[in-house]
């Protein structure tokens, strides 16, 4: 679990945080966040708001109620919008709150787009996106359905695959390469797209989400 504070204006309001592994009818990986009030420890429960007229302290019956978080707040919180993976937080959370329970040996892949700064350059951001979400399905064409993806920030993918030796990771490695290397349609044109892979192996290279990224 993790508390998180998250400051609306009006009291901090913390929120406890907890990740799940579940499994779809396909047996594909889902992430399911799940969001609730938390109890407020004691230092915020002196926090108090003051009345912008007369800096008045105002009495816990005046103030107002926090709105909840919708489920689309909840939903960034955990995955990226653009692609709708999981994002980092979410990705390094999910490892290492399962890596004991599951993992005898995995792999951790970081898949990152050569040179995106050329494409918004020449096509424009809108035509980056593109790009991007392009990428994700090619990555998600190359994975077992066991294996998870997300997204580690702009141009960087990450992929966990468990249960695996370096063999194996070295083949979904050239799998991933030749998916990334067909032509997309950009602006009507075949262009190529590459990716660089760095790849780690769990238990051996480190303990943690982390040092293995």
């Amino acid at each position: 679990d993790e508390v998180v504070a998250i400051n609306q204006g009006e009291l901090p309001r913390v929120l406890r945080t907890h990740l799940s592994l579940l499994r779809d009818a396909a047996d594909r990986d889902l992430l399911i966040g799940v969001i609730r009030e938390a109890d407020l420890p004691a230092a915020l429960g002196s926090y108090v708001d003051r009345d912008e007229d007369n800096d008045s302290q105002r009495t816990p019956q005046g103030r107002r109620k926090l709105d909840r978080l919708t489920s689309q707040q909840v939903r960034y919180a955990f995955s990226d919008p653009l692609t709708q993976l999981p994002n980092r937080r979410s990705f390094m959370n999910l490892f290492d709150t399962t890596k004991t329970n599951r993992y005898e040996s995995a792999a951790i892949f970081v898949v990152g787009i050569d040179h995106i700064k050329l494409v918004n350059d020449r096509f424009g951001h809108c035509v980056g996106d593109d790009v991007i979400i392009e990428v994700a399905d090619r990555l998600r064409a190359s994975i077992r359905n066991i294996d998870i993806l997300g997204r580690l920030d702009g141009d960087e993918f990450i992929v966990l695959a468990e249960d695996i030796d370096s063999m194996q990771a070295e083949r979904i490695a050239d799998k991933i390469l030749f998916e990334i290397a067909r032509p997309m349609k950009l602006s009507q044109q075949d262009y190529r797209v590459s990716v660089s892979i760095g790849v780690a192996m769990f238990p051996s290279h480190g303990s943690d989400a982390q040092d293995l990224v």
